[in-house]
């Protein structure tokens, strides 16, 4: 085999192959950048942490629900 044949696309390696890769997600979610004060950003975690959720879980409940939880 000489180095024009290694290069070659024709051979049965690589490329783009039908129901290769990772399947698309329907409801993609993005990177948002949100800013807080010291204060606020403690308030969020301590209630998070009370309710055992991680800040993120505790963002995504109040994104989805209508009232606050107490």
């Amino acid at each position: 085999m000489d180095a024009a044949e290694i290069g070659s696309s024709t051979g049965a390696w690589g490329g783009r192959r039908k129901g290769a890769g990772r399947p698309r997600v329907e409801r993609k979610r993005k990177s948002r950048l949100v800013q807080f004060h010291d204060e606020e950003w403690d308030a969020i975690k301590e209630k998070a942490v009370k309710r055992e959720m991680s800040i993120r879980e505790y963002l995504y409940f109040l994104a989805e629900n209508d009232t606050i939880p107490e």
